[in-house]
């Protein structure tokens, strides 16, 4: 009862952070702002822990510490040597990517549709694409980087007005990957190639195959009602018990999650809000969807992470806000 009001509280955080955007109503270029800021700091702190290759801990930010040389902490193997992934200040790298992708969409928001005449404001919001972009990069999350570019291309296609300059974002985005993807050739192979040369990432992909098969095993005697918000992982615990604590992990997919967690009833009623949503959205913010359609089915962050939370009933509440000033 305790996990299952304690997860309800943050469901229920993130519904106020909804209904005071409702209320509010903010421009969206002031949102729109306030994440590229946000993703800039986050991008910058993740490149810093790649240059040095070690994360400090620091109890006032909530961040623990992650050495390349500790296990548990989440790296890329090969030849070269283990390469620490940046995690920001967010608990996993998969995390980072997810919100960069969410802030440098943001950002791509302002170049493309706020009416800037500055050209050094311009300049600066490039600058800023740029280093969340390298943020991004250095997490090294695939699904991440393929919810980036699916992203763009959606935003290509429906923003005929602006097409243009869509396809310039992507062409640099593109051609930046290849720069980074170049100078950085040792930790990319390990993602681009690495599951037929790395231990490590052989041992991720089995650990996902291996989650889904519980998931399937739980949702056998639960899938009407659900263990419970927040207790995934407790209930498999008590259905494998035994096992390496670090073992005991939430399904790398939201539907199983949900499905298990909140029964048949759950999953149906969060699919009618996501498609209400959907129906809701106007056609010039449907990108900010799109990162969503991609990495829900790869990772459980936007049910789990806290600040991933309320990012999602921002985005949630994005129909809301209204249009910038001319």
């Amino acid at each position: 009862p305790l996990l299952v009001t304690y997860w309800a509280l943050r469901l229920l955080e993130g519904g106020i952070l909804w209904l005071v955007v409702r209320a509010l109503k903010p421009k969206l270029s002031i949102i729109f702002s306030a994440l590229a800021s946000a993703g800039t700091i986050q991008a910058l702190w993740g490149i810093c822990q790649f240059s040095v290759q070690d994360i400090f801990a620091n109890k006032w930010l909530g961040v623990a510490a992650h050495p390349v040389t500790q296990a548990g902490t989440s790296v890329l193997l090969n030849d070269g040597g283990r390469w620490l992934r940046a995690y920001g200040g967010q608990v996993h790298p998969n995390v980072l990517g997810g919100l960069l992708v969410i802030t440098s969409l943001a950002t791509v928001w302002l170049i493309v549709n706020s009416k800037i005449k500055n050209e050094k404001a311009k300049v600066a919001l490039w600058l800023i694409y740029v280093i969340q972009l390298i943020g991004l990069f250095v997490a090294f999350s695939r699904a991440a980087w393929l919810a980036l570019f699916f992203s763009l291309a959606i935003s290509w296609w429906l923003n005929k007005n602006s097409r243009s300059l869509n396809r310039l974002v992507i062409v640099i985005t593109a051609i930046g990957f290849i720069i980074l993807g170049s100078i950085l050739w040792q930790p990319t192979r390990s993602r681009l190639i690495g599951p037929s040369t790395s231990r490590l990432e052989q041992q991720a992909i089995e650990e996902r195959v291996t989650s889904i098969k519980e998931s399937r095993s739980l949702l056998e005697k639960t899938w009407w009602r659900g263990v419970g918000m927040g207790n995934y992982t407790k209930a498999l615990a008590q259905y494998m018990p035994g096992l390496p604590a670090y073992r005991y992990q939430p399904v790398h997919n939201i539907f199983l999650l949900v499905l298990t967690e909140l029964g048949i009833a759950g999953l149906g009623l969060a699919l009618l809000f996501l498609w209400r949503r959907f129906k809701e959205y106007p056609q010039s913010l449907l990108v900010f969807l799109a990162p969503l359609a991609v990495t829900v089915w790869f990772d459980h962050y936007w049910w789990t992470s806290a600040s991933m939370v309320l990012l999602f009933w921002l985005i949630m509440a994005l129909p809301e806000a209204t249009e910038p000033d001319s």
